[in-house]
């Protein structure tokens, strides 16, 4: 309910916020230690199946493009994130048993 969201300690929010971005770093480090790695194809195949960048279930242009602009990103350092965030799970993967 609304009123609980005015009772959020702010600085409850920053701790974990600094917690989530220190743990996201270090198994970022962690892949980099171990050789992991992501190749262009595998972040250019990725992006191509993100929902929110889709049209009639093909991969739009105009709205990543649109998407880099409005959250105002080049293709480059979205690639990047995209590229980090897929290093990350392969990592959870390697170390999580399914």
């Amino acid at each position: 309910n609304g009123s609980q969201l005015h009772n959020v300690d702010a600085t409850e929010v920053k701790k974990e916020l600094l917690e989530s971005l220190i743990q996201q770093k270090t198994l970022l480090e962690a892949t980099h230690h171990l050789g992991m790695t992501v190749s262009p194809a595998r972040v250019y195949s990725t992006l191509g199946t993100l929902p929110f960048l889709q049209v009639d279930n093909q991969f739009s242009e105009e709205s990543y493009i649109q998407f880099l602009s409005k959250n105002h990103f080049t293709d480059t350092e979205f690639r990047k994130l995209l590229q980090d965030a897929l290093l990350r799970e392969q990592l959870q993967q390697s170390i999580i048993p399914t």
